[in-house]
């Protein structure tokens, strides 16, 4: 923002701005490799080499014009015509004509004609003829001219004449001679002149030296950069992942396939096994039919054989349906992690583009909060009412029936006829002429010949409904509102 930079440059390049002048010519001693002090502009010591009071790698301080240290690469404070210290690579603060404190690389505030502090990397808050903090990268807020914070990459607010606050990237409002805040993006109001909010984007009013609000829910932003990477990003996740749910679903039915088939063959097997077994018990009957015994035996055996068989049969279908009811739950969850992944991709990629795509400025239409404005044909204002279908365009009042090729209005009452003549009853009386019509609140009047009677007596006038968009030649709108105006006529 143009604003932020100028702060910051104002931050960089502002001068130390006078206090008390320097000293050359008071107390003080200086010490090079043993103990001591030096005056320059004042009390102080200076040490270089040994132990004083300012220290280059250590600790120590400085007078120049007053009281203060000065720290490089430890801890300390210096004093230029005033009271404060500085830190570079600690903790510290400066003073120039006021009371703050600056921070490089971790905390601090620096005052520049007030108070405040600046954070560059960390947190922070910077004054410039008032309070205020400045956040790059954090959290902050700047003050020019009032009471202010701005917020880069985060959450804050700017000031401009008032009181506001702008956001980039999430919630912010800004305020130009008034009260009001701005949305791009999300959420937020303007105000110029006035109260109101403005929406790009998604919900909020505009107020220019009044009342009221606009919504430009489909407006492009001319100068934004379009981030088409993110669609392809999009793009290639969601091939990756029906990919996958393909394969798994290939995988999964391979396997089951297989396993059926093995199934399938053990049964066979102990089919056979099972009848082998009888023949030969059969044989053996035959064989030694005199024997009780063998025969009791036999019986046994073969009703072993078969409970064991429908036992095995049993545990196949047992299997297979537990595999079936496995399968198909893989599959349902796999379907819901997939639509999942859908939704919120498609939503952080609208969240991304900030509700981008308008059409042609052809194509581009005031929205009322209903969908559904398609050809330049059909398109109509909705009132809030569905049914604008035929290339006649009707307004619906609500009221269903608008069927003969004469397209007459139904109210609900029975015993509309099929001829050009005939009317719509509405219980009223007085139907006078064949070429008045009644008007009983309904719209859809079709043709230049036919008028409304609505107890008033010229020819010529036609019922206003303050309503937009009436587009072809013979199309008119009644209400049965009260306040005959002049004819209303909007070509295609």
């Amino acid at each position: 923002m143009r604003e932020e930079d100028t702060g910051l440059r104002l931050i960089k390049n502002k001068s130390p701005v006078g206090g008390a002048g320097d000293l050359k010519n008071g107390e003080g001693k200086v010490m090079k490799g043993g103990e001591g002090k030096v005056m320059i502009g004042g009390e102080g010591e200076v040490m270089k080499g040994g132990e004083g009071e300012v220290m280059k790698g250590g600790d120590g301080k400085v007078m120049m014009g007053g009281e203060g240290e000065v720290m490089i690469g430890g801890e300390g404070e210096v004093m230029k015509s005033g009271e404060g210290e500085v830190m570079k690579g600690g903790e510290g603060k400066v003073m120039k004509s006021g009371e703050g404190k600056v921070m490089k690389g971790g905390e601090g505030e620096v005052m520049m004609g007030g108070e405040g502090e600046v954070m560059i990397g960390g947190e922070g808050e910077v004054m410039i003829g008032g309070e205020g903090e400045v956040m790059m990268g954090g959290e902050g807020k700047v003050m020019k001219g009032g009471e202010r914070k701005v917020m880069i990459g985060g959450e804050g607010e700017v000031m401009k004449g008032g009181e506001g606050e702008v956001m980039k990237g999430g919630e912010r409002k800004v305020m130009k001679g008034g009260e009001g805040e701005v949305m791009i993006g999300g959420e937020g109001e303007v105000m110029i002149g006035g109260e109101g909010e403005v929406m790009k984007g998604g919900e909020g009013e505009v107020m220019k030296s009044g009342e009221g609000e606009v919504m430009k829910g489909r407006e492009r932003k001319g100068k934004e950069r379009r981030r088409w990477w993110w669609l392809v990003v999009v793009v290639v996740v969601l091939v990756l992942v029906l990919v996958v749910v393909v394969l798994v679903m290939v995988l999964v039915v391979v396997l089951v396939l297989v396993l059926v088939l093995v199934l399938v063959v053990v049964l066979v097997v102990l089919v056979v096994v099972s009848v082998l077994v009888v023949v030969v018990l059969v044989v053996l009957v035959v064989l030694l039919v005199v024997l009780l015994v063998v025969l009791v035996v036999v019986v046994v055996v073969v009703v072993l054989v078969v409970v064991v068989v429908l036992l095995l049969v049993v545990v196949v279908v047992v299997v297979v349906v537990v595999v079936v009811v496995v399968v198909v739950l893989v599959l349902v969850l796999v379907l819901v992690v997939v639509v999942v992944v859908v939704v919120v991709v498609v939503l952080v990629l609208l969240s991304e583009l900030g509700l981008e795509g308008l059409e042609e400025e052809e194509e581009k239409w005031i929205s009322t909060g209903l969908e559904g404005l398609e050809e330049e044909e059909k398109k109509w204002i909705s009132t809030g009412l569905e049914g604008l279908e035929e290339e006649e365009k009707w307004i619906s009042t609500g009221l269903e029936g608008l069927e003969v090729e004469e397209k007459l209005i139904s109210t609900g009452l029975e015993g509309l006829e099929e001829e050009e003549e005939k009317w719509i009853s509405t219980g009223l009386e007085g139907l006078e002429e064949k070429g008045e019509w009644i008007s009983t609140g309904l719209e859809g009047l079709e043709e230049e010949e036919k008028w409304i009677s609505t107890g008033l007596e010229e020819e010529e006038k036609w019922i206003s409904t303050g309503l937009e968009g009436l587009e072809e030649k013979g199309e008119w709108i009644s209400t049965g509102l009260e306040g005959w105006e002049e004819v209303i006529w909007k070509g295609a």
